[in-house]
């Protein structure tokens, strides 16, 4: 059997160690622990819509020291998948946090002719970036979403999330 001390921990960031900016009580503790005793942790976010130095800076604001090679995000992943994936054309509808770690790893982010929608968190989304995404899926675009969660904790509400975006694409 596996000894604990061996074990690498995935820790879920939203609604494990903070819900909105909230953080959740002893996740600072559970941490400083993990760091302590020299455990191995990552944690890990679906929501792509912001910068690794972002969400770094936001749970060392609720004192949890950690570096950006602690945490990794929906983003990364599917920035990851892109890197080797056959679509070169990316229509994307995300934050530019995402934007910005898709065109770092070389991927062509564009808003005619794409190959592939790919969904993420997105604040502005209105119809007209729907109707373009439904139209290039029609006409045989590949589709990748960041995650299908259909909302987040946002302190003591829920709001909609990624999936709730990609499934009014999907409906259309």
């Amino acid at each position: 059997m596996t000894e604990f001390k061996d074990l690498a921990y995935l820790i879920d960031m939203d609604g494990t160690i903070y819900r909105g900016s909230v953080p959740i009580p002893h996740a600072r503790e559970f941490i400083r622990y993990l760091q302590q005793n020299r455990r191995k942790f990552l944690l890990v976010t679906n929501c792509p819509g912001n910068s690794t130095n972002a969400l770094v800076e936001k749970v060392r604001n609720m004192g949890i020291h950690i570096g950006c090679n602690d945490i990794i995000s929906s983003g990364d992943a599917t920035a990851e998948f892109l890197c080797t994936s056959p679509y070169k054309r990316i229509y994307l509808i995300g934050s530019d946090a995402l934007k910005d770690k898709l065109v770092k790893k070389g991927i062509n982010v564009v808003t005619e002719d794409a190959d592939c929608v790919v969904v993420g968190y997105d604040l502005s989304f209105n119809y007209k970036k729907m109707k373009e995404a439904a139209q290039f899926i029609l006409n045989g675009a590949g589709f990748v979403c960041t995650n299908y969660d259909l909302t987040i904790p946002d302190g003591d509400r829920v709001v909609p999330h990624t999936g709730s975006i990609a499934a009014s694409i999907e409906a259309a």
